[in-house]
């Protein structure tokens, strides 16, 4: 691998036309496809990389895969917060996940984004609804303490 490159496309390390590849949508981790042998794809810049860009596994400072036995992935969620999970439990949430329409799907149908699929994601929610008790007591702190500069 070119270490100059920051993604690996897919498409130089895997067969995209083998038929026998399926991909399954990760639950929780928009953009992030597991395959049933395994690999791990993103589809997060997809008109760059149609097929995917291949995901590593974390490496230590020589370059050898942590937990050769269980490697560990860097992945964003949906709420876009990084977070490292192995393989064993990236295949538990993919077998637990219910029917998504559209999966699995094979290498070469990359016409699904990460950002179409935002149907099947469920966001939390950032901010606390905000009541009128606050939106009162904001509007008179407002008015009180205009002229106060």
């Amino acid at each position: 691998m070119n270490d100059s490159r920051k993604f690996a496309a897919l498409e130089n390390f895997l067969n995209v036309t083998d038929s026998n590849r399926l991909w399954m949508y990760i639950t929780g981790f928009n953009g992030y496809e597991l395959s049933n042998d395994n690999y791990i794809r993103s589809m997060k810049h997809y008109k760059q990389y149609p097929y995917g860009i291949l995901i590593t596994p974390k490496k230590d400072k020589e370059g050898k895969v942590l937990h050769p036995e269980d490697p560990v992935f860097e992945l964003s969620d949906n709420d876009n917060n990084r977070q490292s999970i192995s393989l064993s439990k990236i295949i538990e949430i993919v077998k637990s996940n219910p029917v998504i329409p559209g999966y699995p799907r094979y290498t070469w149908q990359q016409d699904i984004s990460p950002r179409n699929d935002r149907h099947i994601v469920k966001k939390k929610q950032k901010y606390a609804p905000f009541n009128n008790e606050d939106a009162n007591y904001y509007m008179f702190h407002k008015y009180i303490t205009k002229g106060d500069n």
